[in-house]
């Protein structure tokens, strides 16, 4: 089918055949065990020398969904037992395999952590380093003795990156058994989109703890869902079980309840090493204080998204350091929306907050409107050197975007 590599060729040479080809075979016969067996594609002789290989990615999912799912994951979907019987009889590929997922689209979750072969695939994987389990559609509730097994082999690998998004914790305690599972010293990338988790906590939160060796210390993440609040108050104040100092990268999606007091406080711990920020939040109930984001010297990018019907004003009181490079703005809201006068007041107070801004390192300043169907995105984009805008005194401001 293709020849096999000659001894001496440089590891970024070209492969003889198209990776998309070489993807698509792969996932014609991902249940024909015997013939991935005798194909070249999958020989010892064949891209071990290259830069990337065909089984770096390996993602579960349920047969009924396979067709669903080739387009984005091609060469890389397998049903539980298919998986297992092909790491039985070609140990070779085990060593491979970096990224190991279980995608569903329904309530398959549930079924792959009663497949008893799935406690089998995980150790077998001694290089893998990142782990995503995503429920597509809805988070599904599964019965906690199907997982232990599964946390069992979490706890055996030395993971630099979770990605959860998948159950509906019934009670606290699950939550707490499933990151204190994930947390492993290499952890470097953690994400979690979850509407249960721990119990909610109040005020006054306990001070944060230095995180001892032997737990992570995070360079990213990205937190979401109604039971954000809680969950940050555990991870990171009760437990300190991962360390948040060297974080470079945060993404927050929190809810009307959420305390800036909170948020603030997260954001502090890493105030010497966070360069990008994300913060996803409608509006904030009873008095808050805003947020200072005026002592993260490193921060270059903040991004901004709001989809209340009219603009808290207080996300336009946050301080913003001079070292600001890039920022975005965003509105979500439906098409019948944009036209209104509430709407059209949102976008003068945007100008005017960017109006007032004394960024001298500002380069670019991005304003979106974003269908809340998840249709087109409207864009204005404008840059230090060409926008739709003008420059006074070497700070940005934007006309009110008109879009339809």
């Amino acid at each position: 089918m293709t020849t096999a590599f000659k001894d001496g060729v440089p590891s970024d040479s070209n492969l003889s055949v198209p990776q998309e080809l070489i993807d698509y075979i792969l996932d014609f016969l991902h249940d024909n065990v015997p013939t991935l067996r005798t194909c070249s594609l999958v020989s010892h002789a064949f891209l071990p020398c290259s830069r990337y290989h065909i089984y770096s990615n390996v993602f579960i999912a349920d047969f009924s969904e396979l067709n669903v799912l080739r387009e984005q994951y091609a060469g890389q979907l397998y049903q539980c037992k298919n998986l297992a019987a092909l790491l039985k009889h070609s140990p070779h590929v085990a060593p491979l395999v970096t990224r190991f997922g279980i995608h569903a689209m329904s309530d398959f979750m549930t079924e792959a952590y009663m497949d008893t072969s799935l406690v089998s695939i995980i150790p077998s994987l001694h290089n893998l380093s990142q782990i995503e389990l995503m429920s597509r559609r809805k988070q599904v509730f599964c019965s906690f003795h199907l997982l232990r097994p599964f946390l069992a082999s979490l706890r055996s690998i030395p993971l630099k990156t979770f990605i959860f998004s998948a159950i509906a914790f019934e009670i606290p305690e699950q939550f707490e058994e499933v990151f204190t599972a994930a947390a492993n010293p290499a952890l470097k990338h953690l994400s979690l989109i979850c509407n249960s988790g721990a119990e909610r906590t109040s005020e006054p939160y306990s001070p944060i703890r230095p995180t001892p060796d032997s737990l992570p210390s995070l360079e990213s993440l990205s937190m979401a869902g109604t039971a954000t609040s809680s969950n940050i108050a555990w991870l990171f104040f009760s437990q300190s079980l991962y360390g948040i100092s060297c974080i470079r990268h945060l993404s927050l999606q929190i809810d009307r309840n959420t305390t800036t007091l909170l948020i603030q406080r997260l954001l502090n711990e890493m105030q010497g090493a966070l360069e990008s920020f994300t913060l996803d939040v409608n509006t904030w109930t009873g008095q808050q204080a805003r947020l200072d984001l005026s002592r993260h010297r490193r921060l270059s990018s903040f991004f901004m998204i709001f989809g209340s019907p009219r603009l808290d004003p207080r996300l336009l009181e946050i301080h913003l350091n001079p070292t600001l490079r890039t920022l975005t703005v965003e509105r979500a809201c439906h098409k019948w929306e944009r036209s209104l006068p509430h709407s059209v007041n949102v976008w003068a107070q945007v100008d005017a907050y960017l109006d007032k801004l004394a960024l001298p390192a500002l380069q670019s300043v991005h304003v979106r409107l974003h269908d809340s169907a998840h249709g087109i995105c409207h864009c204005l984009n404008a840059t230090a050197t060409s926008f739709q805008g003008i420059m006074i005194n070497g700070s940005v401001r934007l006309r009110t975007p008109c879009l339809y």
